[in-house]
Formats: structure tokens, sequence, C-alpha cells
């Protein structure tokens, strides 16, 4: 919560929404933050809150518009398919507006289709925003589509950072994909 207040979004590869709930309330889960004041606040000046609340249901329903699913916003999220809650969860983390947000596997287990909408999604967001993204993924093809700079990481140590062109291109990534120089290392004889 206190991340949040100070300006971190983050959308994990294990999703947390709320199943039971709609689109559009799991979107406002994630801009909770952006109420003023709480439960007492609410108490004390309750017709704030609610216009607040529904500024706040606008900007999600115009949100899900991004991505094509404004009709589904009063849908469950439990009745909704996998790619399409991993794009709920994604929009969820930018509610607040953040200064960072952290994104990790947001295209694991999504097939090629899925993953460009993502991809598509983050270009979005990136270009209509502020917020800078730390996005840890697997998945090449996302990363140069989305990415300004890139840290390859090979048992925790930094391997190489640069460009995505710098560092999917270069025969020393190469290498630390396929394992190469160690096979050869070990197995001399072998080419």
């Amino acid at each position: 919560d206190a991340r949040c207040r100070m300006g971190v979004g983050r959308s994990v590869e294990s999703r947390t929404l709320l199943e039971e709930s709609t689109v559009v309330e799991n979107l406002l889960c994630g801009a909770h933050a952006s109420l003023g004041g709480g439960w007492l606040a609410e108490l004390i000046r309750p017709k704030t809150g609610r216009k607040e609340e529904g500024l706040l249901r606008q900007r999600a329903v115009e949100f899900l518009g991004t991505v094509g699913l404004a009709e589904q916003a009063w849908d469950e999220v439990a009745r909704k398919p996998y790619g399409t809650r991993k794009l709920i969860d994604i929009l969820r983390a930018f509610m607040t507006q953040p200064k960072l947000v952290l994104l990790d596997e947001p295209t694991s287990g999504l097939d090629g289709r899925d993953r460009g909408v993502v991809a598509d999604l983050l270009r979005r967001l990136q270009g209509a925003s502020e917020t800078a993204m730390l996005v840890v993924e697997h998945h090449f093809e996302l990363l140069s589509a989305v990415a300004d700079r890139v840290v390859a990481l090979a048992a925790g140590q930094v391997v190489l950072t640069g460009t995505p062109t710098q560092v999917f291109e270069s025969e020393e990534f190469r290498t630390m994909l396929t394992g190469r120089e160690q096979r050869e290392r070990e197995q001399p004889w072998s080419s």
C-alpha cells in the first residue's frame, strides 16, 4: 500500500484478480490509492467520495476501451478468458497513474496473438504517460517491441546491457542462451 502511494504499480505473473467482482471493480482496486481520505473521509464527505469514485469508474471504462473491452466492463472476471485477465491485471497496475510499473512476465501463458495485444497495450500506455516500466520477460519479441533498454541476466548476474538490438543480436547473448561455449569447454572434440 505504501509503495503504491509512492507511485509504484505492479502486475505479477500469478495474477491476483477478484474473480467474483466485475472487470471495472478489479480496475478500481488498482486505483484505491487515488481515493482521498479513506473511509473516514467517506463518512464526512460522502458526495465527494461518490464523485471521485464515479470519475475513477469512468477512467476504468476508458482504459478498457483502449483494448476493446469497454463493453465487458460490468462482466464478472471469473468468466473471462486467460488473455483478457492478463490485460485486466496490467490495466489495473496503471490505474493510479504511477511513476513506475513493475511487470513480471506480462505475457506468460499467452499465445502469439495475445502477446501481440499485450505489446500493443504496453506501447500505447508508454506513449500516453510518463510512467516508466520495468519488465521481466522471456519473450524477446515483446521486449524488442516495448523496451528502450535491456539488461540480460544469467544466474543473477548482469551479462549485457543495451538496446534490444544490441543485446539480442550479440554473439555473447546467443552464447549465453545456447550454452555453446560451455559445452565446447566440457567437450572440446565436438563441434
